[in-house]
């Protein structure tokens, strides 16, 4: 089963390249609230921004 990611801070994420414009605002480092869909389930997870692998 995977994850999809529908919100960041609360914010919806209902395309790639809405999350991309959120992401861009944050920095490695950056503690965001993600908000996923597992299955029929909703979480929110708190997690660490890294950098992208080169």
């Amino acid at each position: 089963m995977r994850d999809v990611i529908v919100s960041v801070n609360g914010r919806p994420t209902p395309n790639l390249e809405e999350l991309q414009a959120i992401l861009e605002n944050h920095c490695p480092g950056d503690r965001v609230k993600v908000g996923l869909l597992r299955g029929e389930t909703r979480r929110v997870i708190v997690t660490v921004l890294q950098q992208p692998p080169e």
